[in-house]
């Protein structure tokens, strides 16, 4: 019976004499070290797909291990990660990185060469893929600063779009890009930018900072849609300030705040919108009550899992484990590279 390739293997309720073979291969080229702490790290590289990959191997004395497999070229950085523990439970965590900076553009043949080099990261450990999250982070590292980034899909398919400037967050899942780019046009532009406002919206506003949302398909300015939106805006808190009461209103052009909800984690209020506009976080100058809740489906968990992965929060054991995402060229401060290196984690 052949078992593939494990760690470890357990031979149980052995009552007669059996064989046992275990087949070794070579992999050329391949560089074998070993550091202060015991672990064998091994390095080789393979193709896959007309691609290169880079493949590391870490195994531990708890007899623990992980691989992670990396392509890279052209500003593209793929890589999928397979760990094994102790008790031989499996896990993965992948990502796919383009760099870009605040304003780009970025074509259907850029994305098309991305999702292949992440397939030949995940063909080279044999990890199956059941949906891409497409994540475009467009931060520089400049706080408050404008990303206006136009990504054209062509014909990749995706299931979920993540946008991240310095400004903010803005994620949307499948149902809401299909309603989106509902016919032929698949170039969507997305921005994400602080506003000054007066009169009666700074009033209304009560001096907070305003935050603009807007996506154009085409040359159709979309202001609703079908599907989950999910909106997470940069917050300090202030010393000893509580973050319960904290959440995502809306600014309409009447000048009177709705209050949308919100969740605060790690610098960022997040909450679902109904459409996209004008949108400021708040306390309300009140106590929480028991309907303050984020406004958030439950059954989103491939967008909830991101934005918990995002915030340094635990992640489902649902989900997908393929996600693109494009990171800018630029000072990314230490404390957000957990944002950049934006990953899915999944359990067998």
């Amino acid at each position: 019976v052949a078992v593939g390739d494990v760690g470890t293997y357990t031979f149980r309720s052995v009552s007669d004499n059996h064989t046992i073979s275990a087949l070794f291969e070579y992999n050329q080229g391949a560089t074998t070290t070993v550091d202060a702490d015991g672990n064998v790290i091994e390095k080789h590289s393979e193709e896959q797909g007309g691609k290169n990959v880079q493949v590391e191997r870490i195994s531990k004395p708890d007899n623990s291990h992980e691989i992670t497999a990396t392509v890279t070229g052209d500003g593209i950085t793929a890589e999928s990660k397979k760990t094994v523990d102790e008790e031989g439970e499996e896990s993965y965590d992948s990502s796919l990185i383009i760099k870009t900076e605040a304003s780009a553009t970025i074509p259907a043949s850029k994305v098309a060469d991305a999702v292949d080099s992440y397939a030949a990261a995940i063909e080279a450990l044999g990890i199956p893929g059941d949906s891409t999250i497409l994540v475009v982070d467009a931060t520089t590292g400049t706080a408050g600063g404008p990303a206006d980034v136009s990504i054209d899909l062509g014909d990749s398919a995706v299931d979920g779009l993540i946008f991240r400037g310095d400004s903010g967050i803005v994620t949307f899942d499948k149902e809401s890009v299909g309603s989106i780019l509902s016919g032929p046009q698949r170039t969507l532009d997305v921005t994400i930018r602080q506003v000054d406002v007066s009169g009666k919206l700074a009033e209304a506003s009560d001096g907070q900072q305003v935050y603009d949302i807007t996506v154009t398909a085409g040359s159709k300015k979309v202001t609703s849609f079908e599907g989950t939106v999910i909106l997470a805006l940069p917050y300090t808190l202030s010393p000893g300030e509580s973050p319960s009461p904290l959440a995502i209103y809306y600014l309409p052009e009447h000048g009177e705040a709705e209050k949308i909800g919100g969740t605060y984690a790690a610098g960022y209020v997040y909450a679902q919108l109904p459409h996209l506009s004008y949108y400021f976080v708040w306390d309300g100058n009140a106590e929480p009550s028991e309907e303050d809740e984020p406004y958030i489906d439950d059954d989103d968990d491939d967008i909830l899992d991101i934005l918990r992965r995002l915030q340094n929060r635990p992640a489902t054991t649902s989900g997908s484990n393929i996600m693109l995402v494009a990171v800018a060229v630029g000072a990314v401060a230490t404390a957000m590279a957990a944002v950049c290196a934006i990953t899915f984690l999944r359990k067998n």
